[in-house]
């Protein structure tokens, strides 16, 4: 009994040096920051694909805006932290044991830049302290600067030529001013980035670039500018390759044969790809952006459920851990959008600001924006300020319907000449909160004339609902 229990105590043992070497801890810390007392949330994407977001860490900074946490890292990494009117980010290295980061001197978006749906944030690559020039971030952060450099100074030539050797000459000097560099993802982030210029402007073929720089090619699903070529090469791309000679049997093979194995087949057959995980990342991709990308009304469009049964079928029976992880997190997406039409609507009444009733039955005969609201909420109020404009717009084609979920008596202080649209107050149907998944304040709703949820949740004014509805609709925008 001694010996086995030896033996069982020395397995545990192993297994878990194997899991920490797999799962490594990281310490990172901020000493002092702008940030006194704020509550600061680090993030990052789980895959580059479905772009769902993982919490790194969301706390508050004490008196001094100093913190300390610690987080798991498999693979190189980038984190993001969104402060003011900053997008930050910096990447932190497998094996990296603690690190000290400084963030940029507070400023606070004004009024204006709240309101402004088209405001880009300032984006900042952080520096991890005692960062050297051969660390990543600083390595990074050069190369971006010589790259939109060459972009500025060559943009006629990157553009218009399709085999420009202006690109390959740069290439050259790249590789020869990093030669002495050996971090192997600063090496592939710069070939990716320099590639990406090889797809743009005319008589691009996304064929060329993925024969010569992505085929039998280890997938660099933590790079993100591997990541961010792929998604430009790929997007929406069974919409338009179900359109060419090659792909016309691609819709009839999504509804009758769901499986992966031969939508793989299929691709290999008709694009001669020869590498079936990039094949089977190729489909992922392509499934997402049929479910959550906008349709135009002449667009070919994929049916759902056969979209999901290839999705659960990449879950369950990929050997590519990283797709399985992938087509998860894309199920998790579609369950999310589409659990309030697997039930229908239900019709609801509710007081509008004048006292009567209004119902969901009522609103029927226009696009409906639906969204949830609360008076105490900044972030809530300033959605609500962004509507002006749009309702005063597009009050022809969309209706708006605001529904307050705080005290009735903050809810009757809302101006209504300001607000036109339609305001109500949820009273006693909390249960609504529940139908819709609200946890967080503003969410919003996107329903169709005939009563049917289009998008839950939608986009926000923020998030370019303007734009994505018109492309939904296939309407010009006009103001």
């Amino acid at each position: 009994m001694i010996i086995k229990f030896s033996v069982k105590l020395l397995l545990l043992i192993v297994l878990a040096c194997f899991s920490n070497n797999l799962f490594s801890q990281t310490k990172l810390m901020i000493k002092s920051s702008d940030y006194k007392n704020e509550q600061l949330y680090f993030y990052s994407y789980s895959d580059y694909i479905s772009n769902l977001v993982d919490t790194i860490a969301f706390l508050r900074a004490d008196s001094e805006g100093a913190i300390a946490f610690n987080f798991e890292l498999n693979n190189t990494r980038e984190i993001l932290i969104d402060l003011g009117i900053y997008h930050c980010s910096f990447y932190v290295e497998k094996g990296t044991e603690s690190l000290i980061i400084n963030l940029p001197v507070k400023r606070i978006k004004t009024k204006a830049e709240l309101l402004n749906i088209y405001f880009e944030p300032v984006n900042i690559q952080l520096f991890i302290e005692g960062d050297k020039g051969r660390s990543l971030n600083p390595l990074i952060s050069s190369f971006d600067k010589i790259y939109s450099e060459f972009i500025e100074t060559n943009f006629d030539s990157i553009y218009t030529y399709p085999k420009s050797k202006i690109i390959d000459k740069f290439e050259q000097d790249i590789t020869k001013y990093y030669s002495e560099i050996n971090n192997l993802y600063f090496k592939d982030y710069y070939k990716y980035k320099i590639n990406t210029l090889r797809f743009l402007g005319p008589n691009r073929s996304y064929k060329t670039i993925t024969f010569k720089y992505l085929d039998n090619k280890p997938i660099l699903y933590s790079n993100t500018a591997y990541m961010y070529l792929f998604n430009l090469m790929y997007k929406d791309f069974f919409n338009i390759y179900s359109n060419t000679k090659e792909g016309t049997k691609l819709l009839n093979l999504v509804e009758e044969g769901r499986s992966i194995v031969k939508l793989q087949n299929y691709l290999a057959q008709n694009s001669a790809f020869s590498d079936p995980d990039l094949e089977e990342l190729i489909i992922l991709k392509s499934l997402h952006d049929e479910l959550f990308n906008p349709r135009k009304s002449n667009n070919i469009h994929f049916p759902v459920p056969q979209i999901k049964i290839i999705l659960d079928s990449v879950y369950n029976y990929s050997t590519v851990k990283e797709n399985r992880l992938i087509a998860r997190n894309i199920i998790k997406k579609v369950d999310r959008s589409i659990d309030i039409n697997k039930k229908g609507l239900s019709n609801f009444s509710l007081l509008n600001i004048n006292g009567d009733t209004t119902s969901l039955k009522d609103l029927e005969g226009k696009f409906l924006y639906l969204n949830f609201m609360r008076t105490d909420v900044a972030s809530a109020m300033e959605e609500m300020d962004r509507m002006i404009n749009f309702y005063d717009s597009h009050n022809n084609d969309i209706e708006i319907v605001s529904i307050f979920t705080d005290s009735f008596s903050n809810f009757l202080k809302l101006d209504q000449i300001k607000y036109k649209w339609t305001l109500l107050h949820i009273g006693d149907k909390q249960n609504l909160l529940t139908e819709y998944k609200v946890i967080t304040w503003p969410k919003f709703f996107l329903i169709s004339p005939q009563g049917k949820m289009i998008w839950a949740p939608s986009y926000t004014l923020k998030e370019k609902f303007e734009i994505k509805f018109f492309e939904y609709i296939d309407k010009p925008i006009l103001k």
